[in-house]
């Protein structure tokens, strides 16, 4: 097979944009697809002493990272019409738009939204599937669902199950049932994010968490129809608020039941920010089936049978990548790293 030479690549950005930001997100391409692009420059949307014609026609790729609309617009028109190829971040109403379908009511085009997750053939489907897949799993992890509730017990004495009030479709809240992995209390002073060998995780939780066990608890929840295999990963009922609050869009992501795994565990991150974690789940809720449903339960899979990588950097990669010969350029200072 003939070796594809990385496309030569330029990243134009927003200018709410800060530098650490761009970075990471140049960091992160990079370390996944440097075979894919050779990223040089990267210039700020405010920059005035650029000029979109002369960067766009110096590269075959152009990435578009959180730009207005005004300019993307004028960025896509030039690259399309020189055949160049365009990557660009969408925006929440760019992905609704995937919910729409074409009317011709009159010799104007017209789009409407049509609510493909009301659909009432998808829903029953969805939900048939649900109930057949939690049930056939229980019956097939009930000999491992029985050891990993003894080991737990015989560890420490306490409770086997974690539970916590969780918000799912419409607001409604639930409560999600996990293995305990923690030590009894692990919250008696707080909610505290997990961190990498946390003292508060139980040896037994170790494991459970590793071979992803702790989860399996939750296909009761999907049985009730708290839950469904697949949706927006939901949330604790202060975050909802929290991010709500922040993110308006965030609301959006409660159009559907809260799900087992979704889109953004697929294709996301742990340290995925909320709006990219929000811009995943909208792509799901807006282009959701049975089939989209047993793509994601199957890559659900691959990934706990066949893990990636971290994509953490280590220090030395970060040097690398940091000493590497791109530009990056704003109205007021000319950076060279």
């Amino acid at each position: 097979m003939e070796h594809m030479e990385p496309q030569k690549a330029v990243i134009i950005y927003g200018k709410h944009i800060e530098q650490e930001e761009i970075l990471d997100f140049a960091h992160r391409l990079l370390h996944k697809y440097a075979h894919l692009f050779e990223i040089d420059e990267m210039y700020s949307e405010k920059d005035v002493s650029f000029s979109v014609e002369d960067v766009v026609l110096d590269h075959s790729t152009v990435l578009m990272y959180e730009v207005s609309g005004r300019t993307r617009r004028k960025i896509m028109r030039f690259s399309m019409a020189h055949k160049k190829n365009i990557y660009f971040t969408p925006t929440i109403e760019d992905i609704t738009l995937q919910g729409c379908s074409e009317k011709h009511l009159l010799d104007t085009p017209m789009m409407k939204y049509s609510y493909v997750y009301e659909t009432p053939s998808e829903y029953t489907g969805k939900r048939l599937l649900d109930i057949v897949m939690s049930l056939s799993l229980l019956c097939i992890a009930s000999p491992l669902l029985l050891l990993s509730a003894i080991a737990i017990k015989v560890e420490d004495g306490g409770p086997v199950f974690f539970k916590q009030k969780r918000c799912t479709k419409n607001g409604k809240v639930f409560e999600i049932v996990k293995f305990r992995s923690m030590i009894v209390d692990a919250e008696k002073n707080g909610f505290a994010p997990c961190m990498e060998r946390d003292s508060r995780i139980t040896k037994v939780g170790s494991i459970l968490r590793k071979t992803r066990m702790d989860e399996l608890p939750q296909l009761i929840n999907i049985l009730k129809g708290d839950m469904s295999f697949v949706g927006p990963r939901p949330e604790r009922i202060e975050h909802v608020a929290k991010y709500t609050k922040e993110l308006p869009e965030f609301a959006y992501r409660m159009r559907v039941k809260g799900g087992l795994t979704g889109y953004a565990q697929i294709y996301g991150k742990y340290n995925t920010s909320p709006y990219d974690k929000v811009r995943l789940d909208l792509t799901y809720i807006e282009n959701q089936s049975l089939f989209l449903d047993l793509k994601i339960i199957l890559l659900t899979l691959k990934i706990i049978f066949i893990p990636e990588s971290t994509e953490g950097f280590t220090e030395k990669r970060s040097k690398e990548i940091g000493g590497s010969k791109v530009k990056i350029r704003d109205s007021q200072e000319n950076l060279a790293k």
